[in-house]
């Protein structure tokens, strides 16, 4: 889990707890399994962890960003895992 809040951290430096979707792209592909998919990931399999996994995604208006949340990701990612 260190690992996991070390890396969030490179994405989410101000602490907000949110990431956007193409950052939790890079965040999965520079994580190792369980918690992550690995730099040798191909496009399927973020499509598949993003089907498995089914984190919820908040939509900021203002920004025209859509966004993960740190709980959502950890506590999903953490439960594929354990699949």
């Amino acid at each position: 889990m260190d690992i996991f809040v070390e890396r969030w951290a490179v994405f989410d430096p101000n602490a907000t707890q949110f990431i956007s979707i193409k950052q939790l792209s890079h965040l999965l592909l520079a994580l190792d399994p369980p918690l992550g998919l690995g730099k040798e990931a191909s496009e399927a399999d973020l499509r598949r962890f993003y089907w498995e996994t089914e984190i919820p995604i908040y939509v900021f208006p203002k920004e025209g960003l859509r966004k993960v949340y740190f709980k959502d990701v950890l506590f999903r990612a953490t439960k594929r895992g354990e699949c």
